[in-house]
């Protein structure tokens, strides 16, 4: 699950004449290319990797994360940084196939990062039910998995 309205969100408000190059190449369809660039992105190089280096598009570069900066000296690079959305999300239902839902969900600029199972001992799960439920009860072709898929793996 992307979380669409973070995302492009984040993107207007830190690139906005990237996004405006970007929406007069494609007109209605900015978003779905711009998507599709990333998934492929993704798929090819790791969730990692790409909040690192960014997307490209049309030759127009767009960055999907701002590291901190080593000083406050310069005031715009703060300033991007302090635009990062970093966000958790409870229940996130992410199948289109059934009901399925993960516990939560750490998000950063609208793009998962990390995901939890929670177990305790009053339902008697632990960390092998956690892991068994990712390896058993997870289509990894749903979405959410597959922006995690070229990083993640389970022991």
């Amino acid at each position: 699950m992307l979380m669409k309205n973070c995302f492009f969100g984040f993107l207007e408000a830190t690139q906005e004449k990237a996004v405006q190059k970007l929406q007069a190449i494609h007109g209605s369809n900015y978003r779905s290319k711009v998507l599709y660039r990333l998934n492929s992105q993704i798929k090819l190089l790791g969730i990692i990797e790409v909040l690192r280096k960014g997307i490209t598009d049309n030759n127009i570069k767009l960055k999907l994360f701002y590291d901190k900066p080593v000083s406050n000296l310069n005031q715009q690079d703060t300033e991007l940084y302090n635009k990062n959305i970093f966000s958790v999300t409870r229940q996130v239902h992410y199948s289109t196939q059934n009901e399925n839902s993960l516990d939560m969900v750490i998000f950063i600029n609208g793009l998962p990062i990390i995901t939890f199972e929670l177990k305790n001992e009053l339902t008697k799960q632990n960390v092998k039910d956690a892991i068994k439920q990712y390896k058993t009860s997870r289509d990894s072709k749903e979405e959410l998995f597959r922006l995690a898929d070229a990083w993640c793996t389970l022991p």
